[in-house]
């Protein structure tokens, strides 16, 4: 399968993982309400890693569900990649 067909692929389940992620976030931690609502989720292809810049949370989709599912629980998920 091309990247661009498995980008494409991912796409809708990586965003609904990310909304879970927020929601888990913000019933846990009320306190950030502000601030992640002030954040937008954008995907962006070969990412290999969540990175923000203080007004958007960048992804690539692929490489969130596969971290994902090694971890659902998300607690690694935005520790600094090995390296």
């Amino acid at each position: 399968m091309k990247n661009m067909d498995l980008y494409e692929k991912a796409l809708p389940l990586a965003d609904k993982v990310m909304s879970y992620a927020r929601d888990s976030i913000l019933v846990n931690l009320r306190f950030l309400d502000v601030a992640m609502s002030a954040l937008t989720a954008k995907p962006m292809q070969n990412l290999s890693c969540i990175a923000a810049d203080g007004k958007s949370i960048y992804y690539d989709p692929v490489f969130l569900l596969r971290k994902y599912k090694e971890e659902p629980s998300g607690s690694t998920l935005f520790a600094p990649p090995n390296g």
